[in-house]
Formats: C-alpha cells, sequence, structure tokens
C-alpha cells in the first residue's frame, strides 16, 4: 500500500472495500470512508448476485424437471414391459405376483422416504409406485375377466360331455368328438392370452378327466367320477 499526497493509502487491485480508509494525522487509520466504499461495492455486485442466483434456480428448476421426467427410470418402464408382455402371453398370474413384489417394495421405500433425510428420493418412488400399481391392476383386471370366460367355458364342456353320454351311452375319445352336434367348437382354456391354450381330457373307464392351466405351474383338473376338482402344482 501506498500514501498518496492527499493522505489517502491507496489500496486499489488489493482490497477495493477498503479503499475509503484514510490515515489521520495522529497517523491512525480512519474508517470513516469504509462504509461508503462497501456501499458502492454493494451497490455493484447486487445485480451481478442477483444475476447469477437467478441463473442457479433456473438450472436447478430445469434438472429437478429433467429428473422428474427420468425419474421413474428405463429399467422400471422395461420391467414393467415385460410384466405387461407376460400378462398377455405367459400368464396374468405371473406378473400379478411380480408386480405385487413391487409395488410392495417401492411402497415400502416410499414410506421411509417420508423421513426428511430421504424426503428427495420420495418423488421417483411414488412414480414408481403408480406405475407398478398400473401394471398390477391391469394384470388383475385380465386374470379375472379370463377366469370368469374359463369358468363358462368349463361349464359348457361338462355339459356337452354329459349330452353326448345320453346320446351315445359313452363318453367320447376326444373333446373335437363334441363339435358340432354339442359344441360349436372347443373353447380356449385361455381366451385373453396371445398364446392360446387348450383343455386337456382323458377318458378313464366310466368316466373321464378334464384339467388346463389356471395359473403359472397350477393345474386344475376335474374327475367325473368323484365330481370334484383339485389343484396340481
Amino acid at each position: 500500500m501506498t500514501v498518496r499526497s492527499d493522505s489517502r493509502i491507496d489500496v486499489d487491485g488489493i482490497i477495493p472495500a477498503l479503499a475509503g480508509m484514510t490515515v489521520r494525522s495522529d497517523n491512525r487509520i480512519g474508517v470513516d470512508g469504509i462504509i461508503p466504499a462497501f456501499a458502492g461495492m454493494m451497490k455493484e455486485s447486487v445485480p451481478a448476485y442477483a444475476v447469477r442466483t437467478g441463473r442457479t434456480l433456473a438450472r436447478n428448476r430445469a434438472t429437478r424437471k429433467h429428473d422428474g421426467m427420468r425419474g421413474v427410470g428405463s429399467g422400471t418402464w422395461a420391467f414393467s414391459a415385460l410384466l405387461v408382455a407376460a400378462t398377455f402371453t405367459l400368464d396374468p398370474t405371473l406378473a400379478i405376483f411380480l408386480a405385487g413384489l413391487a409395488v410392495v417394495f417401492h411402497l415400502a421405500r416410499s414410506l421411509l422416504a417420508l423421513r426428511p433425510a430421504s424426503r428427495p428420493g420420495l418423488g421417483a418412488g411414488l412414480r414408481r409406485l403408480v406405475v407398478y400399481g398400473a401394471v398390477f391392476a391391469l394384470s388383475s383386471v385380465v386374470y379375472v375377466t379370463n377366469a370368469g370366460m374359463v369358468h363358462d367355458s368349463v361349464n359348457g364342456i361338462l355339459a356337452a360331455l354329459d349330452d353326448h353320454r345320453a346320446a351315445y351311452g359313452r363318453y367320447p375319445e376326444r373333446l373335437s368328438d363334441l363339435v358340432p352336434a354339442e359344441l360349436p367348437e372347443v373353447p380356449s382354456a385361455a381366451p385373453l392370452l396371445i398364446v392360446d391354450r387348450w383343455f386337456r381330457y382323458r377318458r378313464s373307464g366310466q368316466g373321464f378327466e378334464l384339467s388346463y392351466d389356471s395359473g403359472f405351474l397350477i393345474e386344475r383338473i376335474y374327475d367325473s367320477q368323484t365330481g370334484r376338482w383339485s389343484v396340481r402344482d
């Protein structure tokens, strides 16, 4: 620092805020110029600070918006697509089971995210919960509707078998023997699925067994001699 001829300390280029300090006659530094110096400094820096703050907030909003759009995640969408495909191809019960596990998992995560320390992750967890909940609901509707249609088909087949026995004194060798006299066609055991499944029929002695897949690795079997259904998995 240097003392100019007007008894002011020249500190330009070091600390601008101190440029208003003066050296009094008693060789002490006067501070009567510090406040005006800081005022000028603030006057110049506040607009720049406001601009920087505005840019930062805008960038944060854009980041949150971008995160919100991708918050579900490509993995969630891919897994959900696989579950929907399984609903209409493999079996709705498999999709219901897997989607149900995902719902329980993300519900637990969302509840844990209610804590203040974890609250930033709450939004993405809720979005995933909604996605898997929708898949679970879709698979459940497909399963219930398909089961109702299969139930009606089973009743039609059993009635047609009884009619055939009443007409010919015995049960047919194959279900196709019921067409077209007793049935217009052999119904599908999975009418809503893309991959067809058929009823399995086997005549045994004076009776028969009728079976079909009612779920993933679940087989329902009807025995005409006992008149009861059993489940084999």
